[in-house]
């Protein structure tokens, strides 16, 4: 048959779905349909390549390409791209848009307001289906929607009577699954991978306990009083026809069993000829793999193959299939079982057993299985085999994370009424490491809380913020030890700290002037900090709002009649007015530098202080109060009073103050351009 013949029978076959073999094999003695395969789109090579495989065709001489992973081949010109829609899953998130449709008349949406169930789904609501793909809709029966597109989940919920009024829009969320609900089995995308080979390589050495049969060929190279080089293939019936020396029974015979015989007879036969003995080719040998795997059938592979390799080549195993008791049947006698978990979680392969020809791997259903998930190093779902303490199991997962909590940790059993309970388990103590884990059980070890102990946090306008280490009598100059630690523009005037009281947590705010602290190491100013406490240091050009406002919430949600909102403003003539935190023992200096301090338009010899009062719990009471600022910045205890909440300090203007007013003179004058100018 001419090459071109044999390439129209081949794609002839590729197009009506079916493979001739005997036609393939033709073609392959052509040489032409490794050519055609390697033509072929990467998916449908591969389909071509695995019937192929299980037919039984020889492919070692045929150079096949057959890639790891499927790529996107470069889209032809004018060819409308390929668009995979998303379909519906277990536990899909939707969002349904609901609105009437153009030709529901006013009475029937009159209907449908009357019916509240049905009125309330008008508008853009969110949906989690159930584990069986259902849509739950109050007053309409359960709507299954598994495996359809957006469109078809449209038209199958306005197939639905009671909601043929609405037009419907779905679109599916993908969202990724958190906690238990994104917990996989383990192990199983050891078989993601799709293998580049249909068996082992060639070129590795034989091992000594190889057991020969039919099809292996023997290299023999004899040298000495002759040199001659035999390439021997084992018969049918098991023996290797020697010239010179005879047939040789070796089927069944170990590589180094055979070695040594055909050694001893060379020795005994030929004397003065010396051998050097080796393997050629090896034997394919056809195997089946059986139960849940994902492609069961039989194969026809290497004779170097192990049980992994057959595992491999058949496509791996379901979920539902056991990893921990793969089975190696010979003869219908259980030869090996093959602990996937011993070459997954130790690298032992010494369970990995070589396969002969008719050898059956059988894949059982998966056994007990138990969940772990949270601060563990790898959370799945496990498959038990021997595990008899909760200790065990957690092993599997890679033991618990160092930020870990183990002592509330958990587990969520189905008990004997077959309801759904949790546990407390103490993974610290032996008891609770100990305990019995149960089919379905789900253990959950949480993590410590997300805050740090035993430090203080600095934010804001400095080179170093972050997290330090706090110790007993550590004050404000043991933070910041120099104004060179701020930025530029940041104010040293008003550091303000944030405090938590550990008794009953109430949030306290005070302040500092790093200047005065530096100052005076170790004094009254160089305030001493506590555990947690927050340092907040200011940019003087982007104002202090949008930190403040935030603490002055906090303040404000713990406030009841008994402790008023502990809040004080400054307004007027103020580099950074606003709003501050009442501090304890706050005078009108201490809102002064607050607010940046007086600008240079200030009235610095009075200003209005506005205090409110609520006089025995029924009426609010306002008086203004006159300070003498000059005082009050020096410090004199009759001018700078004591802060209370809700205080506002207004300071005034110079009367007149405004910039230098000019006018330009220009034209026919000696001296044209702008002159200021004076009142009169």
């Amino acid at each position: 048959m001419r090459a071109s013949e044999t390439t129209m029978r081949f794609w002839q076959q590729l197009v009506v779905g079916g493979l001739a073999i005997s036609t393939l094999s033709i073609a392959y003695a052509q040489g032409s349909s490794s050519d055609l395969l390697n033509q072929l789109p990467e998916s449908e090579r591969r389909a071509v390549l695995e019937s192929l495989m299980r037919s039984g065709a020889d492919f070692e001489d045929q150079p096949i390409e057959f890639p790891e992973t499927v790529t996107e081949r470069e889209p032809i010109e004018g060819e409308e791209p390929l668009v995979l829609e998303m379909t519906i899953a277990p536990e899909s998130t939707l969002v349904i848009d609901f609105d009437f449709t153009n030709q529901a008349t006013p009475e029937e949406q009159a209907a449908v307001d009357k019916d509240r169930r049905l009125a309330r789904l008008l508008g853009s609501h969110y949906f989690e289906l159930d584990r069986n793909g259902f849509l739950h809709l109050e007053g309409v029966a359960d709507i299954p929607l598994l495996g359809l597109t957006e469109e078809q989940a449209e038209k199958r919920i306005h197939a639905e009577e009671a909601l043929r009024f609405f037009n419907i829009r779905v679109s599916i969320l993908p969202i990724s699954l958190t906690g238990a609900r994104a917990l996989k089995p383990f192990g199983y995308e050891l078989f993601s991978g799709v293998p580049s080979t249909f068996a082992p390589a060639t070129d590795i050495p034989v091992p000594p306990d190889y057991v020969l049969g039919p099809g292996d060929t023997i290299q023999v190279q004899l040298f000495g009083k002759e040199n001659r080089q035999y390439y021997l293939v084992v018969t049918r019936d098991g023996t290797l026809n020697f010239p010179e020396i005879g047939p040789v029974q070796v089927a069944g015979l170990a590589f180094q069993a055979l070695r040594e015989e055909l050694t001893n007879r060379i020795n005994q036969q030929m004397i003065g000829v010396q051998a050097s003995i080796t393997m050629g080719t090896l034997r394919s040998i056809r195997i089946f793999v059986l139960g849940d795997a994902i492609r069961p059938g039989s194969y026809t592979i290497s004779g170097l193959s192990t049980m992994t390799n057959a595992l491999f080549q058949s496509g791996g195993i379901k979920e539902i299939g056991s990893l921990r008791n793969v089975q190696l049947k010979r003869s219908g006698r259980l030869i090996q079982t093959l602990d996937l978990y011993d070459l997954l979680l130790r690298g032992d392969t010494s369970a990995d057993a070589r396969l002969l020809p008719g050898d059956v791997i059988f894949i059982p259903p998966i056994g007990p299985t138990i969940g772990v998930d949270g601060e563990v190093r790898r959370p799945a779902i496990y498959e038990l085999k021997g595990e008899r303490t909760i200790s065990e199991v957690v092993k599997l997962a890679g033991g618990i994370l160092p930020t870990a909590f183990p002592e509330e940790s958990q587990i969520e059993r189905i008990n004997a009424r077959r309801e759904r309970v949790v546990l407390g388990l103490d993974l610290s103590s032996s008891t609770g490491k100990e305990m019995t884990p149960k089919d379905g059980d789900l253990i959950r070890v949480p993590s410590i809380l997300d805050r740090l102990e035993n430090s203080v946090l600095l934010t804001g306008h400095v080179y170093r913020p972050g997290a330090y280490q706090w110790h007993e009598g550590m004050r404000i100059s043991d933070l910041i030890s120099e104004l060179a630690d701020l930025q530029p523009k940041a104010d040293p005037d008003y550091i303000l700290i944030r405090r938590v009281s550990e008794l009953d947590k109430r949030i306290t705010a005070l302040s500092v002037s790093l200047s005065a602290a530096l100052a005076q190491p170790g004094s009254d100013p160089d305030l001493l900090l506590q555990t947690k406490d927050r340092v907040m240091v200011f940019d003087l050009e982007l104002g202090r709002a949008a930190i403040i406002e935030p603490l002055l919430v906090e303040l404000d949600l713990q406030a009841d009649p008994s402790n008023p909102f502990e809040k004080v403003t400054v307004a007027g003539r103020v580099r950074v007015p606003g709003n501050y935190p009442l501090e304890p023992g706050m005078r009108v200096s201490d809102l002064l530098r607050a607010g940046g301090n007086l600008d240079d338009s200030a009235y610095s010899l009075e200003a209005e202080l506005t205090r409110y009062s609520v006089i025995e719990g029924g009426v609010r009471q306002t008086e203004l109060v006159a300070i003498n600022l000059t005082g009050a910045i020096a410090g004199d205890p009759h001018s700078d009073l004591r802060l209370q909440p809700y205080d506002l300090l207004v300071i005034k203007e110079i009367p007149d103050w405004h910039e230098q007013q000019r006018i330009e003179i220009i034209g026919e004058v000696r001296f044209p351009g702008h002159y200021p100018i004076k009142p009169g």
